[in-house]
């Protein structure tokens, strides 16, 4: 099933149950298999991340060549790993804290080569974390199709995992924390913790991310009425006033909330997507709409349900028009390359990041409706 195509499993009341529980999970998340988050005890399955492109950073963590490194296999005593977003409020204002943390861990004897930190840029490109080359004392790696991300349950950024070697190329969480935390102190201090931690007396299991099952007609996924759900998906398949009809529901394996209709006069088949996503961001809220494109594969029309800015704020009509015109009649079968600088409506760029990213991936659903006989690979 579709990451960008179907609601995690994370809900707002989860959310505020974490804000009121202080967002600490070091010490009261039990961790077990199916948990939302990673806690103490988890193991995280073997992944790997990209190579700095950064020399002083690659020699950092003593690598030398390469495209990707298993963190698992280096010879690091404790991992202090930053899933973040270089574009989230709150992710810049623990920055100054996360620096500190860096630069206390490098002055000690007992933590400096034993510990390494890195932040992972959820759904960030290289040309992202590029930008940050000043703003951060340690390596950040971009994770531009979220798979590291997904891997840890995906979480609202920041989130900070604390993690040691556990064989098998795999690392175990000693202790994680959800949200901001400006106290580089008390970081310090699950760093030492975290290094003196006896693994072999610490109960562990597999860490399972939480499953992707919740469809789009599910009211949790998106907060509409079925009638209104299938409003909007008329809104989309009405282009220059003419209307699709014939519109209905369609079944595709691996794929949900997708749409196919006629549209008159011509009978041409048009397909409708709705998107929701969760935001990589503890500032922000979920990002849900709905676009079209027609049977030659190209982008027909952008329909928001629940899009915001910072401060969580609605777009405003002028917003979402530039965005509709930079997508106008652009081919979806190859990815949408996005650049911050060019693309972003201003204040939004998270969110526009992830549009471009969802949009981006309709190449895949292309490639399952050729299958399906529903389009045609030569067009």
């Amino acid at each position: 099933m579709k990451r960008y195509l179907v609601h995690k499993n994370w809900s707002w009341l989860s959310l505020i149950s974490l804000l009121l529980s202080g967002w600490l999970f070091v010490n009261d998340t039990k961790g077990t298999e199916g948990s939302m988050l990673p806690g103490p005890g988890d193991v995280l399955p073997p992944f790997t991340l990209p190579v700095p492109q950064i020399a002083d950073d690659a020699a950092y963590l003593g690598l030398e060549k390469g495209s990707r490194f298993t963190p698992a296999r280096l010879d690091v005593d404790l991992w202090v790993i930053e899933v973040l977003n270089v574009y989230c409020a709150s992710c810049q204002f623990m920055r100054p804290t996360m620096n500190t943390l860096f630069a206390k861990i490098e002055a000690d004897e007992q933590t400096k080569d034993r510990v390494k930190m890195l932040g992972v840029g959820a759904g960030n490109h290289q040309w992202d974390v590029r930008g940050t080359e000043k703003g951060y004392d340690f390596p950040i790696l971009p994770d531009s199709d979220y798979a590291f991300h997904d891997l840890v349950g995906q979480p609202p950024t920041p989130f900070l995992i604390f993690a040691r070697p556990h064989g098998q190329e795999r690392l175990v969480v000693v202790a994680s924390h959800l949200g901001r935390l400006e106290d580089d102190e008390r970081l310090f201090q699950w760093v030492r913790e975290g290094l003196n931690r006896d693994l072999s007396r610490m109960k562990t299991r597999s860490f399972v991310a939480p499953g992707k099952a919740q469809t789009m007609s599910d009211a949790a996924a998106v907060p509409l009425s079925e009638s209104e759900l299938l409003s909007n998906v008329h809104r989309s398949l009405t282009i220059d006033g003419r209307q699709a009809v014939q519109i209905k529901p369609l079944p595709l394996p691996g794929w949900d909330g997708i749409y196919t209709g006629r549209l008159e006069p011509s009978g041409k088949r048009v397909f409708a997507s709705v998107v929701t996503r969760k935001i990589p961001c503890m500032d922000c809220h979920d990002v849900i709409y709905v676009y079209s494109f027609d049977a030659d594969g190209r982008f027909l029309r952008f329909v928001p349900i629940s899009i915001y800015k910072y401060g969580n704020e609605s777009w405003e009509e002028a917003e979402i028009a530039m965005l509709e015109k930079r997508f106008q009649g652009r081919s979806l079968r190859s990815a949408l390359p996005f650049s911050p600088a060019v693309d972003a409506i201003s204040a939004a760029t998270i969110t526009t990041e992830l549009i471009y990213d969802s949009i981006g991936d309709t190449r895949l659903l292309i490639d399952a409706l050729t299958q399906k006989g529903l389009m045609s690979s030569g067009n």
